[in-house]
């Protein structure tokens, strides 16, 4: 049997969405032959982490980035400029695999295809906060997400807030839309405590908060710090996204905010109410998340929220910013609580934090309706790839 479906990736194997490939190439995999496409740089990052089944297509040079590739094609290449970067990988696509459906992952990085291509798009959120180089003008990402989605067969959404908010930003058609609520990563903590890990970090089970996640806006980082600022006795915070680089700032808005943000950094840890790791292995955040008092997650915006997920699946007490994306998954995956977890200010958040330091608080209680990533995986296969 030929290849059933190509997986497009233009992400790679770090950060949530790279995690998000993993999990759904072996899950699709599982269900039907599929094949990984991609610019060397990110075919290399997933090697060895998905299945040995699945065959790999590198669409680039090598060491070759699609931003880079993308660029040299918009200014040397493209003539006429209505031939993009992604109409050409389609196209190639499509051409050595033309009955294969395409499946393109996080597709905002790419410049949109000509109209004719047929291709469906996997989206995680509508937030361009969560690329900086956009954070002072998001219109251009947008404008381009926009068309993609205009010339999508399917769309996929990682949640039903997502897929709520795409249809009423843009003119889709509802039926061309897919929730496709995931799963915890399969390495999110299930495995025994390493008391080495936590030697290393001098940290004590059960003392301490944990905040995984990267920089941005959109995580709240800036709120950690203002309610850690008024919280008094909290147990130490450690936050898993490093110090800020200030030199990575694309945006004069953003390095302001990176420039506050290093300095409230650098006044909470000297006083020991923040832990700054970075560049942690999977093995070590396991460790982490099994060992933490709580998950705290003040996030302005989530597509889905896997860190919330994970708690609940760990049975983990946690603390959330009351936003939809973590509303979603509570409702979803959880009984009612009889205590106070969620917060929607600073003043709040800081009483909690203080709450938490001082008893244990119970973890959620986990519905029988839990999810798999091989239901997301079939919500994809049933759309995309037909039954004889």
């Amino acid at each position: 049997m030929g290849i059933r479906l190509i997986y497009l990736d233009t992400f790679g194997a770090s950060g949530g969405v790279g995690r998000v490939s993993r999990e759904l190439i072996a899950a699709l995999s599982r269900l039907t032959p599929v094949a990984l496409a991609g610019c060397s740089h990110v075919v290399d990052s997933l090697r060895d982490h998905i299945p040995e089944t699945v065959p790999l297509h590198n669409l680039t040079p090598s060491k070759t980035s699609f931003r880079r590739i993308g660029y040299e094609f918009a200014t040397r290449i493209c003539k006429p400029r209505s031939l993009t970067l992604s109409s050409l990988l389609l196209s190639s696509l499509r051409y050595r695999f033309p009955q294969s459906s395409i499946l393109v992952n996080f597709p905002q990085i790419l410049p949109p295809p000509r109209e004719g291509l047929r291709y469906s798009i996997f989206i995680h959120d509508l937030n361009w906060h969560s690329f900086p180089g956009n954070f002072g003008n998001p219109q251009e990402i947008d404008a381009c997400c926009r068309q993609w989605c205009r010339g999508a067969d399917f769309i996929f959404c990682n949640s039903e807030f997502t897929r709520s908010e795409l249809l009423s930003r843009y003119p889709i058609p509802h039926e061309k839309t897919v929730a496709t609520p995931l799963a915890p990563f399969s390495t999110c903590g299930t495995e025994s405590v390493d008391a080495s890990v936590l030697h290393r970090f001098n940290l004590r089970e059960d003392s301490f908060f944990l905040f995984p996640g990267v920089i941005g806006l959109h995580k709240g980082h800036d709120l950690l710090a203002a309610a850690l600022k008024q919280a008094n006795g909290t147990l130490p915070v450690v936050v898993t996204c490093g110090r800020p680089e200030l030199a990575a700032s694309p945006s004069s808005a953003y390095a302001a905010y990176l420039a506050d943000l290093s300095k409230d950094f650098a006044g909470l840890e000297a006083t020991g109410k923040l832990v700054i790791l970075q560049g942690l292995t999977d093995a070590e955040m396991a460790t982490l998340r099994q060992s933490c008092r709580a998950f705290v997650l003040p996030s302005r915006y989530e597509g889905y929220g896997f860190p919330l997920a994970e708690a609940i699946m760990l049975g983990k007490p946690f603390l959330h910013s009351e936003i939809p994306a973590f509303q979603e998954i509570t409702a979803r995956h959880c009984f009612p609580a009889k205590e106070r977890r969620s917060f929607s200010n600073e003043r709040d958040f800081t009483t909690l934090l203080q709450d938490y330091s001082q008893s244990t608080p119970l973890p959620a209680s986990m519905s029988a309706n839990q999810w798999t990533w091989q239901d997301s995986a079939q919500l994809i296969t049933a759309r995309l790839v037909p039954t004889k």
